[in-house]
């Protein structure tokens, strides 16, 4: 059998099957680690969602009817309650009285929701590219 290399879409999503479980157990045992995985995958999340409502948003046909038919988008629609809960749920673990809880300053929460955010940019810059 050949051995193939796995692309990051692959990764990416074999990576929320392993970091929710792993996530969900540390917070519930008040880990700081629990803390910034749910953080950063959170805010992941809903900057992935906002790019991919903008990029159905403005998605155009391909011009073959078979191509379109086979492979249809997603309504814009579609993201905009997933991004609704992944910013409510960022929004809930930044909260003053959950940091304080896992011993997580203003400062650390920044740099964990900008990475996040920062990753995405970066893989729609490279997807441009």
């Amino acid at each position: 059998f050949p051995v193939t290399i796995m692309d990051l879409s692959v990764l990416s999503y074999f990576l929320h099957f392993i970091i929710i479980p792993i996530a969900a157990i540390m917070l519930r045992f008040r880990r700081r680690k629990g803390w910034y995985l749910s953080v950063f995958f959170f805010s992941n999340s809903m900057a992935t969602a906002i790019t991919m409502f903008f990029r159905t948003l403005y998605q155009t046909s391909t011009g073959f009817s078979s191509l379109d038919y086979l492979f249809p988008s997603q309504s814009p629609v579609y993201y905009v309650p997933s991004f609704f809960i992944f910013s409510t749920l960022t929004i809930i673990l930044c909260q003053r009285n959950i940091r304080r809880i896992f011993y997580i300053d203003r400062k650390s929460m920044n740099i964990t929701v900008l990475t996040s955010i920062g990753l995405v940019l970066i893989g729609i810059i490279s997807f441009i590219l």
